[in-house]
């Protein structure tokens, strides 16, 4: 019997989530997919409707509406160059597969020596329900969630998606586009840490919970890899940490040295003040001194 993922990582978006992808993906005893976000559970159980970006169709023809041709050969051509068959076929059923639970328990079968894992942001935005019927689904299954500033988080997702929604460049958008952005509650939704972490937490308890920082990805990276590897239960010792974890990965354009304006710092103030309040409560340490920054 196909046993599925035993951890996924549900975001936040923008938080380091890339960076843990990639290193989780160079230790021995763990296996991630070559597509590092399956987007199953939120195309399973959409997402409140001001929350979906796009749909994700699967099936031969469904796939040249999800995927550019670029991202398809991109995606092969990585795996090619493993020299893996297994992967090769991998890469086949995952994107001419019928989106049903038999095809996403199969994306993981193969690897029963190693551990498996589903990185997929949009997870943080899914309602209870589902999050209720993945713990049916997967009892024993552990959970990451990592957290970032929510305003610089924000500001950080809207300058990535907002210049591909609204067709043009970074330079050209205004404050007031990036406000109307930012206020809507899709953006909102994923940035909510008090709905994601009570949600999460109250189905599938505190021991199946992890929950890391990307100031730790920023300055203590070893620390908090290490930590994730002890919750995961895989080798933690200095011969499974990358020597270059300090490394930065997926860093932006250009437009990441562009500094905040202040009308949308006030405005994602207004909009998180009470979250944040919330958090330094609940976290303390980073969370705190993300508060703090606010006077």
């Amino acid at each position: 019997m196909i046993s599925g993922p035993d951890f996924i990582c549900i975001g936040a978006p923008k938080s380091g989530t890339t960076w843990l992808y990639q290193n989780l993906n160079r230790h021995p005893s763990i296996w991630l997919p070559p597509v590092k976000e399956l987007h199953y559970f939120d195309t399973l159980y959409p997402l409140p409707r001001y929350a979906i970006r796009k749909s994700h169709p699967r099936g031969i023809f469904g796939l040249c509406r999800r995927y550019s041709r670029r991202k398809i050969l991109h995606v092969f051509y990585r795996v090619a160059r493993k020299g893996s068959l297994k992967e090769l076929i991998w890469a086949y059923r995952y994107f001419s597969g019928s989106s049903d639970e038999n095809w996403y328990m199969s994306l993981f079968e193969g690897h029963d020596d190693l551990l498996t894992g589903d990185l997929t942001t949009d997870y943080c935005a899914l309602s209870e329900e589902a999050v209720s019927n993945i713990k049916s689904l997967l009892p024993e299954l552990k959970v990451v969630y990592l957290m970032r500033n929510p305003i610089e988080r924000a500001w950080s997702h809207a300058k990535m998606l907002l210049p591909g929604l609204l067709g043009k460049s970074y330079a050209h958008i205004s404050d007031e586009e990036f406000i109307n952005y930012l206020r809507h509650p899709a953006p909102q939704l994923r940035g909510n840490y008090p709905r994601t972490i009570k949600i999460w937490e109250g189905i599938f308890g505190q021991q199946q919970l992890f929950m890391g920082f990307f100031d730790e990805v920023v300055n203590s990276p070893r620390d908090l890899y290490k930590r994730l590897l002890d919750y995961l239960g895989v080798g933690s010792g200095q011969k499974f940490i990358p020597v270059d974890l300090e490394r930065r990965v997926n860093v932006g354009s250009v437009s990441e040295n562009h500094v905040m304006p202040d009308p949308v710092r006030e405005c994602l103030i207004k909009q998180y003040r009470d979250d944040m309040e919330w958090l330094a409560g609940r976290f303390g340490g980073y969370a705190s001194k993300w508060l703090d920054d606010l006077i």
